[in-house]
């Protein structure tokens, strides 16, 4: 084995918040060689999960509100009015409203992945995410329905 003498740039020091002297983690990635700082797990991004128990909370909360409000004492899985349905168009909602501000975060703040794509393709994005999710959603609860199949799936809301 050979010890190598590597100079990291002050504008990648800068952009890595790496000290001098502080000890830094290599290996080999493909034909690419990598550095980071040995704290790795300060390097990666922390999810924060009050991000999406908050907004699911405040959304099923008012998704179960309105089917009480309109007559609905159990709740079919698919179909119209259904949990498949409310969670289609919300799921893809809120979706679209943390991708696009987690975005426009990371471009303004200049850090992040959405440094590597432009102002322009953040639309396309956002279209592509949304499609992903809708049809994943609609497959799901496309196989919600045919696992369990009888009557409590296909009840009505009932005749005052």
């Amino acid at each position: 084995m050979k010890n190598y003498r590597v100079e990291v740039p002050k504008v990648a020091q800068d952009q890595l918040e790496i000290k001098d002297g502080e000890p830094l983690a290599m290996w080999v990635e493909g034909n690419q060689l990598v550095i980071r700082p040995l704290r790795l797990a300060d390097s990666l991004p922390q999810i924060k999960l009050r991000w999406y128990f908050g907004p699911a909370l405040v959304l099923t909360l008012l998704f179960y509100a309105d089917m009480i409000n309109q007559g609905y004492h159990l709740l079919p899985l698919v179909g119209g009015d259904s949990v498949a349905l409310a969670s289609l168009y919300l799921t893809t909602l809120s979706g679209l409203l943390a991708f696009a501000s987690t975005f426009i975060s990371q471009k303004r703040h200049h850090r992040g992945r959405a440094q590597e794509f432009s102002w322009r393709a953040m639309i396309s994005i956002m279209v592509a995410c949304g499609t992903i999710t809708a049809f994943s959603l609609v497959a799901g609860a496309w196989l919600v329905g045919r696992f369990f199949t009888g009557p409590f799936l296909t009840f009505t809301r009932p005749v005052p």
